[in-house]
């Protein structure tokens, strides 16, 4: 008797757990089921979110002269550069300050040409008032007038810092004025008329280029480490027949320090030197 009781007893106990396992099995399988619609609810608003944006901009093509890809050229030279970069990136302005005289030499002397991608990598670090998008559109509408090299020395002077709402409308066009542009710079910045042009640009940097970083550089379609920039440039325009013909030869200077942006602290953690995956607008 004790013995068929103890054999109920353990045959209820199975059923008890195999229903307790069933039961859980179907929570998760429930819950899995839950968070699959949020986050297939939550892709489509996103989505929508960011396609409405990518469509709120008309593309317009510069004035000034530019390539397929979203630059921006200045120069003729034989030499080609290639610069990303972004205004809301402290990698880029500590860059932009080590090279920017030996670049302007060899501009000077008709040494190389430059093409500038002013990209919006870093709209998610000025608290909504996509200053990435903003700051370089407005260096669209100096190149028309004939001064982005100008306008972009600067944006990179004044820079704000990361996780601030950057700077106004009102400052780039005060910013612009004070360097000396003119014509329809100021109308240029408030209609936000290349918003669309540099929107592209960026996708075309993320998306065909494979961008993941600012700066990046690149010598006649090469990409160079930022620390070797100078070295290697100064050695492509000599081997090219075009060194300038100074004491000084630009390239001697101390070559900045291998800093940069990449897309993984754009998109999510905060940059150690300091965001594309969808670029931002």
């Amino acid at each position: 008797m004790a013995k068929r009781y103890e054999q109920k007893k353990k045959a209820a106990q199975i059923v008890r757990q195999q229903q307790e396992r069933e039961e859980r099995r179907r929570q998760l399988v429930l819950g899995g089921a839950i968070l699959g619609v949020i986050i297939l609810l939550g892709g489509i608003i996103a989505g929508g979110i960011w396609l409405s944006q990518r469509g709120q901009y008309d593309v317009v093509q510069p004035k000034a002269e530019h390539t397929k890809d979203g630059a921006l050229v200045v120069g003729e030279g034989p030499v080609t550069v290639d610069l990303y970069i972004d205004f809301m990136c402290p990698a880029c302005k500590n860059f932009e300050a080590a090279v920017a005289g030996d670049i302007d030499t060899y501009l000077a002397n008709g040494s190389i040409t430059v093409n500038y991608h002013p990209l919006a990598f870093l709209n998610r670090f000025s608290q909504g008032t996509a200053y990435s998008s903003r700051s370089a559109a407005a260096s669209v509408c100096a190149a028309d007038e004939g001064m982005f090299v100008e306008y972009s020395k600067a944006l990179f002077a004044g820079a704000p810092a990361e996780n601030t709402s950057g700077l106004s409308d009102a400052e780039l066009i005060t910013i612009g004025e004070d360097a000396g542009i003119g014509g329809d710079f100021k109308t240029c910045v408030e209609n936000e008329t290349y918003r669309g042009w540099i929107e592209e640009g960026t996708v075309m940097a993320s998306e065909d280029a494979k961008v993941t970083a600012t700066p990046t550089v690149l010598i006649d379609g090469s990409k160079v480490a930022n620390d070797e920039f100078l070295a290697k440039l100064a050695a492509a325009v000599e081997e090219a027949g075009v060194a300038p013909e100074s004491s000084e030869s630009p390239g001697d200077e101390e070559s900045p320090a291998d800093e940069e942006t990449t897309k993984d602290e754009e998109e999510g953690t905060e940059p150690e030197t300091t965001e594309s995956p969808s670029p931002e607008n």
